[in-house]
């Protein structure tokens, strides 16, 4: 089983109660599901911070797979991708 380093910024890493994790991939996941299974792991909290309430992601949240944005979240991953970050919208000025 393939891994994946999934590293979260701003919110989400105090939602999360902390900067990194590994999950294991499954056969043929795509960012989507990544994304998805780790909301899950971390509760509602989390998942306001991703999810639209009609159950999107987030159009605001920037994910990135190995440092290049994705824009297409049914990318799917392979043995070769290394990191996922998520990073929700920074407020302020």
């Amino acid at each position: 089983m393939n891994t994946l380093q999934v590293h979260y910024s701003g919110q989400l890493a105090l939602a999360s109660s902390a900067a990194e994790e590994t999950v294991d991939l499954a056969e043929g996941a795509t960012v989507q599901e990544v994304v998805a299974q780790v909301a899950e792991r971390h509760g509602d909290g989390f998942k306001k911070l991703i999810f639209q309430e009609d159950g999107h992601i987030e159009r605001t949240l920037f994910i990135a797979l190995d440092g290049e944005q994705v824009t297409d979240l049914t990318t799917p991953l392979t043995a070769h991708h290394r990191e996922l970050m998520l990073m929700p919208p920074i407020a302020g000025g």
